[in-house]
């Protein structure tokens, strides 16, 4: 006889679950149940993970879902739970498309809803796919059953049973001990009321245990996190009962001793289900992604490309040669031609706007992504290292994240969304105790709810109103402390969208049968329910789209002067480099107007981009608290000489003065040491992954640094000259920064810094025209420093934003910046000044966008938008002064 958990719940039942789906199986499997069932609140993001767990323990997956069942969509309707989980994937993709269109307005209200009419349309398709079980205590069978309905639960299994297919529909009965809200409703009622319905509909009969924790002492724990969850007490918001964890079968069977007809046709239906499953998903049991088809050769047509760009660019070379195919060779094996060309598609689409794109990362050290124009760094000119981007171990295409400009950025997803099937990819942030209260910490929420649950008069007193870390609350409430420190990342506290990312489908892998979406309503954005581990994972390819302030500066700069591109700005420019040297910040330059930045031009003073680079590597935060900052200070003011264990790590570590700055310089130091080109990365990553929770890494870790040192060995190193090289390794791992990134990102800063010296006037503009509200004061203070004339706001010379005067030769403020004028203000006094007088503006603006004008025309008195207007100043040139 076999019975397991179908009616579970993770932590992705946000805010209700708190247990990991590898918890699960794993507990699941030493429990000796043969499956798990997933039936999250609403949505399926589990699934993925729950197969993949499910196949390594050798049990059966249950793909599910509890819905939200109305009678319709009106709003407010009463929603009911039904439990709903595939038996084949047929029945997956079918409840696929059902969570998904339960986001779908007007389906969504507050919740994700299915209604009845849905319900039958998809039991109708799919009821032989999926097994429907009739959900816990707040299931419409069982609320009608509570209320004295019993004719219409009998009618709502029969429905059920019409519908879909009738073997596959299960009166669900779950015991938890518990005394309901309506007189005689208790567990044994229910049980037995649920069992005379099931006989009477010849309906089968599913026991279940609805489990939201792992284990049965973390009972109190989870009605602590509801308690701080929903900011209740947790007397009110947690569950009564005895227990709602993940339960083995001995301790479920003991709630139907004087029931065990029950507990037996629910062990004879888990075997029934047991019997049927044919869940798989082959995608994920055998990696292989999925690039949308192309109509030409994509090996063919990617060195066309190429080589008709090295021809354009006069790269004619030996050196670019070999290099160009050494990286063809690559792709080509590994099969990414496809998945460059799919990038190439909408970069191009970008420049033929006009559109500022450029590559972050590791895609800088590849020549080919050079040559299509993803990136503005020749990696040969910088020696970057095309190993650090791909190497033929590699599985997944490599990730060419791209910074667009930020307000285009929409233009080039619109253009994908219309050539493509992508979708946003959902997050789900985990809520963690904090130091501090911060906001969205694990302390400030429980803090929010002891206040809403303290009468006021109380909370006056309180000496929790004055707490601001969790040392106050050990002192204050060492219980409430401990709860907290357990609860820490034990817990989901939202969904929301990825910044950057999407992932687009393919013919031969729709989106739509395997990913549901979501919405988010406070953006009201639809993204995968699945993160971006899982739908990688599932063979969709992941864009990074990232909006980049800027290039979109530099793009408005670039337009004043009557330029398009960068090309003409020499690398070695003298002024430049005496600029950045000074270490200013808030000087609008990406990359080197923060502090640690700005604090490394001043102690480095650089005196070419190389030393830029090295900048951008050296002062982050882990290399500066490693110490590694520091000693190539103290080695190039010359009071510490560089130490190398070997001639090899001299010949790559040089340039550094022996500090591991790049991970590049790691890759150089092992392919000449012996390594294979196909272990480089992965030999890194094994020793960044060290003690970290990844299986058997610290096993694979060890094996690693016995083959570093056999092959350190063999070149006639010490042992001790190993251990030295050792520890470099390891500081490459855990500190070294991406060379291709910092030298792209530190070339786009040099010449951000070389507009602003040589065109002042140009870049200022474009920076103030392009600043959030919060830096403006910033950046026009640098303005002054610059020497810039920076002009008074005025409707008569003014643009909507902060623009070039070039009759006065100065830069002059945009009517939008005053506060409360927006924009619709703005373009309509541009459109129709200049102006004569106030009579004149209010005349031919209109009074919508434009107000306060009537009030003038009866008393001459200012209100509305013409008195912002007269407040700063902007309408000195038509007769009214700041203080008429």
């Amino acid at each position: 006889m076999s019975w397991f958990s179908s009616h579970s719940h993770s932590e992705l039942s946000v805010l209700d679950g708190m247990q990991t789906i590898p918890q699960m199986v794993a507990k699941a499997k030493a429990m000796g149940q043969p499956a798990l069932g997933l039936t999250d609140h609403g949505n399926m993001t589990g699934s993925f993970q729950l197969y993949k767990h499910c196949r390594k323990a050798g049990i059966l997956p249950f793909p599910g879902c509890e819905i939200y069942l109305t009678n319709t969509l009106e709003k407010d309707e009463e929603r009911h739970h039904l439990t709903l989980n595939a038996i084949n994937s047929r029945g997956y993709t079918g409840l696929v498309k059902l969570i998904t269109a339960s986001y779908v307005r007007p389906a969504f209200y507050r919740k994700p809803r299915v209604d009845l009419g849905m319900l039958g349309e998809f039991l109708s398709a799919y009821g032989h796919d999926v097994s429907v079980m009739t959900g816990c205590y707040f299931g419409m069978l069982q609320q009608k059953l509570a209320h004295g309905d019993t004719a219409g639960a009998e009618n709502f299994v029969r429905w059920l049973q019409a519908k879909g297919h009738a073997d596959n529909v299960f009166v669900e009965i779950q015991h938890h001990h518990t005394d309901h809200d309506i007189a005689g409703v208790t567990d044994d009622w229910m049980a037995d009321a649920s069992w005379d319905v099931a006989t009477k509909t010849n309906s089968r009969v599913m026991v279940t245990q609805d489990c939201h924790y792992l284990d049965e002492s973390d009972h109190a724990l989870h009605g602590f996190m509801k308690g701080v969850a929903y900011r209740s007490d947790p007397s009110e918001v947690g569950f009564p009962g005895d227990s709602y964890h993940l339960a083995s079968d001995s301790w479920v069977a003991a709630h139907y001793k004087e029931r065990m007809h029950i507990w037996d046709a629910g062990v004879e239906s888990c075997e029934y289900l047991l019997s049927r499953n044919q869940v798989e998903f082959p995608f994920l049991d055998t990696y292989q992604y999925h690039i949308p088809q192309v109509d030409v050769d994509p090996d063919g047509a990617l060195i066309g490309l190429c080589e008709a760009r090295m021809a354009v660019l006069g790269l004619t070379s030996d050196v670019y040669q070999a290099r160009l195919d050494y990286e063809i060779d690559t792709i080509s094996l590994l099969g990414f031609s496809s998945y460059f060309l799919l990038v190439n598609d909408y970069v191009e689409f970008a420049r033929s706007k006009d559109i500022f794109v450029m590559a972050r990362g590791s895609a800088g050290g590849s020549l080919v992504a050079f040559l299509l124009e993803f990136t503005q760094t020749d990696p040969v000119v910088w020696d970057l290292s095309f190993d650090r981007f791909l190497t033929p171990d590699r599985i997944r295409p490599p990730d060419i994240d791209l910074d667009i400009e930020d307000v285009r950025r929409d233009e080039v997803l619109e253009y994908l969304r219309q050539s493509f099937s992508i979708a946003g990819i959902g997050t789900y942030q985990r809520v963690g105790v904090d130091t501090f209260a911060g906001k969205g910490s694990l302390l400030q929420m429980w803090l929010g709810a002891r206040r809403k649950t303290t009468p006021e008069e109380e909370w006056a007193v309180s000496p929790l109103k004055s707490v601001r870390t969790l040392h106050d609350v050990v002192a204050l409430e060492p219980k409430s402390a401990e709860s907290i420190i357990d609860l820490s990342g034990r817990f989901l506290g939202s969904y929301g969208a990825h910044a950057a990312g999407f992932i687009i489908d393919s013919k031969d892998h729709p989106l739509a049968d395997w990913v549901p979406t979501m919405l988010i309503a406070s953006s009201d954005t639809t993204v995968t329910q699945m993160a971006m581990d899982d739908v990688e994972d599932a063979g969709f390819i992941k864009l990074d789209l990232l909006g980049l302030r800027s290039l979109t500066t530099v793009r408005r700069c670039l337009g004043y002067l009557g330029k398009t591109d960068l090309d003409w700005i020499p690398l070695d420019d003298r002024a430049t480099i005496k600029f950045l040297r000074k270490g200013r910040r808030n000087n609008g330059i990406f990359q080197f107007e923060g502090y640690s930045a700005a604090k490394g031009c001043r102690q480095v003073k650089p005196t070419c981009i190389a030393d830029l680079i090295l900048i951008n590597a050296l002062y982050r935060p882990a290399a500066m608290e490693s110490g590694y900052t520091d000693q190539f200070l103290r080695c190039r003011n010359g009071e510490e000489e560089p130490s190398y264990p070997h001639p090899i790590f001299e010949k790559h570590l040089a340039i550094t003065l022996g500090v591991p700055a790049f991970q590049d310089q790691a890759l150089d130091i092992l392919r000449e040491l012996g390594m294979p080109v196909a272990e480089l990365n992965a030999f890194l990553k094994a020793v960044k992954v060290k003690g970290g929770n990844a299986e058997s890494s610290d096993a694979i870790f060890q094996a690693n640094r016995a083959k570093f040192r056999q092959l350190c060995s063999a070149v006639g190193m010490s042992p001790d000259a190993i251990d030295q090289a050792w520890s470099l390794i390891e500081g490459f791992a855990a500190y070294g920064f991406n060379r291709a990134h910092a030298t792209a990102y530190s070339v786009l800063g040099y010449q951000m810094a070389y507009l602003s010296v040589h065109h002042k006037l140009e870049f200022f503009a474009a920076l103030l025209e392009t600043a959030p509200k919060k830096k403006a004061p910033d950046y026009i203070e640098a303005a002054n420093k610059a020497g810039v004339p920076l002009l008074p706001v005025d409707v008569n010379k003014s643009l909507p934003e902060w623009s070039i005067d070039w009759s006065s030769g100065g830069i002059r403020r945009g009517i939008s910046d005053i506060s409360g004028v927006g924009a619709a203000a703005a373009t309509e006094i541009v459109a129709h000044a200049p102006f004569d007088s106030i009579e004149d503006l209010i005349d031919r603006c209109e009074n919508r966008a434009v107000n306060g004008g009537k009030e003038w025309s009866k008393n001459t008195t200012l209100k509305g938008t013409l008195l912002k207007l007269q407040f700063a100043g902007a309408l000195e040139s038509i007769g009214i002064g700041q203080d008429q």
